[in-house]
């Protein structure tokens, strides 16, 4: 076999172990926390109210000073509230994984493994209340060629002041896509 084909034998073996059994990876040593937060719209809101997110970082971000997050808060042209990716954004990412949306079928309790691959990266999504979704950050686990997943639920959207409240669990473990409270397993 040649050089070039035992690289990519071998880099297909380390995607598979990212992604196999929890026993392929050290343990979790990061708690899974319910948390809730509130963005403003990037436009027409003070520039002191967080309007980005970041999934890997599990936190609200400003993006007129920050550029580490994975999407942000705005309203459309129809006044509609909605999430856009940085892809939407037109933000450059060096990662070849795009952070991106899931619309889930299911309540947010009963959403409690990430789905690896399926994200839409390219399209705006609703943050109308009740609007549930797992999200995932671009690629931070280099080493595991992974990203961090999470799920949210829109509670809120404020039309007076722009601004979106969600409830939102990350797991911030590499490797991991468990999205119950705790300290994950899988």
């Amino acid at each position: 076999m040649n050089t070039r084909l035992k690289l990519l034998a071998a880099a297909a073996l380390a995607a598979a172990a990212a992604c196999g059994p929890s026993s392929t990876l050290p343990a979790a040593s990061i708690n899974n926390v319910l948390d809730t937060v509130t963005l403003g719209a990037i436009i027409g809101t003070p520039l002191t109210i967080p309007s980005g997110f970041s999934v890997a970082l599990d936190r609200s971000v400003r993006t007129d000073i920050e550029s580490n997050f994975d999407f942000a808060f705005n309203v459309d042209s129809l006044g509609l509230p909605v999430f856009l990716t940085i892809q939407v954004l037109g933000i450059p990412n060096a990662s070849p994984l795009l952070p991106g949306f899931i619309e889930s079928t299911v309540a947010f309790d009963s959403m409690v493994t990430a789905p690896l691959n399926g994200y839409i990266t390219n399209r705006p999504f609703s943050a109308a209340a009740g609007k549930t979704y797992y999200v995932r950050s671009s690629m931070v686990c280099s080493s595991l060629s992974s990203a961090i997943y999470g799920k949210l639920q829109v509670l809120d959207y404020d039309t007076a002041n722009h601004e979106v409240t969600f409830k939102v669990l990350v797991d911030s473990n590499c490797g991991y896509h468990s999205l119950v409270p705790g300290r994950p397993t899988y």
